[in-house]
């Protein structure tokens, strides 16, 4: 966003050190853990009702979504859970979209 810029890597080895004091000399860094990203494919493209349809199902199971991202083209979705409840998020975006249709 305008306000902050947000990195997520694909590791539990902690950043090496060199590049955490780099990161800190631009602004506040937070390192937050025990996430998993999952990502959502396909569709008819009509992104803001797939992700109001998405988002809200999650929200009604109480599961907190963070760092939404898509795609340019419209067809992919991704967005970062806590670990503990990633599993259950995909079982029930499937119960919604597959099982449903």
């Amino acid at each position: 966003s305008v306000a902050s810029i947000s990195i997520v890597l694909d590791t539990a080895d902690p950043l090496p050190r060199k590049v955490l004091n780099k990161l800190k000399t631009m602004g506040d860094v937070i390192i937050d853990t025990n996430k998993a990203m999952i990502c959502a494919v396909g569709g008819s493209g009509n992104t803001a009702a797939v992700a109001g349809r998405m988002f809200t199902v999650l929200g009604k199971h109480n599961i907190p979504v963070e760092f939404i991202a898509q795609a340019s083209s419209g067809y992919s979705i991704t967005f970062i859970v806590d670990d503990t409840d990633a599993e259950n998020a995909i079982k029930i975006l499937h119960k919604e979209y597959i099982e449903n249709i």
